[in-house]
């Protein structure tokens, strides 16, 4: 929303509210058949009461955020700083906006701890754009009293490193059902290499083409995904990958020769 339309919006709905005191006082005007003093005495009158109950409960608002609400609400706000683990705040910040903002910009930081900072950003900004301004200065208040307390615990993280990461190490992303299955196929790997007899070369069946077949698919996808870039691999270590999954395929063609004419069913 525009400055212009917000200006708008804010005389639109002053015109708007002061319409039942205008009616209120013309009631007024009628009832005791006076005259126009009478009409804007009333008007007067009605501001003052509203004006004696802002003040009586500006007045209540204030004393119950000093004497209570200010530490329950910044209690809280730092129990979720330090749930959602957010990162320490820097030794000057100023205000609650810009060490939400400076989260929220960080693109070293996740993605879901991004979209936290902007929620609690946009709470802030939402109150205020709701007129609840009173409520939005307490609560910034709270929040700087949180973030102050939060800073001298929170542990610094090394941002260097999350933005370098380590070079030489690969994150794979696999289902569960799949990672059971390659830990597996290397277990029973391990345990057929370092046996002294073929006790465990004659402890299974032969599998089923089709469990086969996707064991060997499996295989070649943790192959492909423990490359950190393809288009960048090593000329040897592509064609090392090749000649794996080529001699793969060609022990599904070899040991299951009745399944050729659908090699991958």
């Amino acid at each position: 929303m525009t400055e212009s339309k917000v200006k708008r919006a804010f005389w639109k709905n002053a015109v708007l509210s002061a319409v039942p005191d205008l009616l209120v006082s013309w009631a007024a005007m009628k009832i005791v058949d006076g005259g126009a003093e009478v009409f804007f005495i009333t008007l007067i009158g009605l501001q003052v009461v509203y004006l004696a109950l802002w003040i009586k409960r500006t007045t209540w608002s204030w004393l119950l955020f000093w004497i209570t609400n200010r530490s329950m609400m910044s209690n809280h706000i730092e129990e979720v700083l330090t749930q959602q683990r957010f990162p320490k705040p820097p030794d000057f910040i100023s205000g609650p906006d810009a060490y939400y903002q400076d989260i929220v910009e960080n693109e070293s930081e996740e993605t879901s701890l991004r979209l936290k900072a902007a929620n609690e950003l946009g709470t802030l900004a939402g109150i205020s754009g709701a007129g609840q301004h009173q409520l939005a200065i307490q609560l910034r208040m709270a929040t700087e009293d949180a973030i102050q307390r939060y800073a001298k615990r929170a542990p610094k993280r090394d941002s260097s490193k999350a933005d370098k990461g380590n070079p030489d190490e690969i994150r794979l992303s696999l289902e569960k059902e799949e990672l059971d299955a390659l830990a597996w196929l290397a277990d029973y790997g391990f345990r057929l290499l370092t046996a002294q007899t073929n006790t465990y070369r004659r402890s299974i069946d032969q599998l089923p083409y089709g469990q086969a077949a996707r064991y060997a698919s499996l295989i070649d996808k943790f192959e492909r995904q423990s490359v950190a870039n393809l288009q960048n691999e090593d000329e040897a270590e592509k064609e090392r990958r090749f000649r794996s999954q080529s001699n793969r395929h060609h022990t599904l063609w070899s040991c299951y020769p009745n399944e050729r004419k659908q090699p991958w069913a």
